[in-house]
């Protein structure tokens, strides 16, 4: 009998065992199931593509840190990659880098010229802006181009060494005289503009003008050794710019910048103008004005305020926001 007991409790004891394991196991395989539910549920959420108002999409790796330019398509591009988008929407990567890194891209004339910043002699060019042929011969240049425009039947450039280049095709560049003494200005010019018969850029820490290429002149606002201008925009006569240290935007006035107290000082990366100015502060608020004085927050930033914008465009009655992450934030500027 004493036998029989002992052989049940010990049965008893594994049937015991056996019902922990058995439970241990399906509450483990719960666990599981709700850790893969957790983890799909994460990924869906992190691909909503709308913000409040604002819709969102990633121009994919390695695309932070991008410059922007609009023709009939919407461009984005940094050091290593184009890409284009015709209908605002979707972007398709049509260039990468091969050898030298990519420095600036300009619409000017006919063409689409990508200037690079590890060659003297690299220049991709495009009828289009989505197919594009590298140019490796001596065109006439010294350093790489960081201004280029397009007047008079002529396109006109700058190198990193203050270089002033005439082109016909934009191809073969050659050397322009300035002020009748030498073809280098007094420093490096950027971001070239014609307007209303005159020529602007940014020069460090002065805006140059010329009513033609042999004579510039400089006006600087008055600001503390160290600032620098970020961005230029003109429509017809109205020039504005923006500052780095201190962090303002200036109007021309005649002869003179004039700080636009309307708007809240900050750094301001990019300036553009469509059917009035827009400045994107670096923080991603966005405002707007009709004449360039008297500004209003359009939008607040769509993102967190830690989040650093670089560059902003008006697209298809929309407005995109790039931040330095490579995504792009887009709105309808009528909702």
């Amino acid at each position: 009998m004493r036998k029989v007991m002992k052989k049940a409790f010990v049965l008893l004891i594994v049937l015991s065992l056996i019902l922990m394991l058995f439970g241990c196991a399906q509450k483990n395989d719960d666990s599981e199931s709700l850790i893969k539910s957790s983890s799909v549920s994460d990924t869906l959420s992190s691909s909503q593509d709308t913000i409040g108002a604002w819709e969102k999409v990633s121009l994919g790796e390695n695309s932070g840190g991008v410059n922007t330019l609009v023709t009939d398509k919407l461009i984005a591009y940094n050091s290593g990659s184009v890409f284009v988008s015709v209908d605002g929407r979707t972007f398709n990567k049509v260039l990468e880098r091969d050898g030298a890194a990519f420095a600036s891209l300009y619409a000017a004339g006919s063409k689409y010229i990508m200037t690079t910043a590890d060659s003297r002699w690299y220049l991709w060019m495009s009828d289009n802006g989505i197919d594009y042929t590298l140019h490796t011969d001596n065109m006439g240049y010294y350093y790489g181009m960081n201004g280029i425009t397009y007047a008079e039947g002529k396109y006109i450039g700058t190198d990193s060494s203050g270089g002033l280049y005439l082109s016909d095709d934009g191809l073969t560049w050659s050397t322009h005289k300035v002020n009748q003494l030498s073809f280098f200005l007094d420093d490096t010019l950027y971001q070239l503009v014609y307007s209303n018969g005159k020529y602007y850029g940014m020069m460090g820490s002065a805006l140059a003008i010329a009513s033609n290429i042999s004579e510039w002149k400089t006006i600087k606002p008055d600001l503390p050794h160290g600032c620098t201008m970020t961005s230029l925009v003109v429509n017809g006569d109205t020039v504005l710019v923006s500052t780095y240290n201190p962090n303002n935007l200036y109007i021309l006035e005649g002869e003179a910048l004039i700080k636009v107290e309307d708007i809240p000082a900050g750094y301001y990366n990019k300036l553009v103008f469509s059917d009035g100015f827009y400045a994107l502060r670096s923080n991603g608020a966005v405002y707007y004005s009709e004449s360039g004085v008297n500004w209003n927050e359009l939008f607040a930033s769509p993102a967190d305020v830690n989040q650093l914008f670089h560059s902003m465009e008006i697209f298809n009655g929309s407005i995109y926001l790039f931040d330095e992450k490579g995504t792009v934030y887009s709105r309808s500027l009528t909702d």
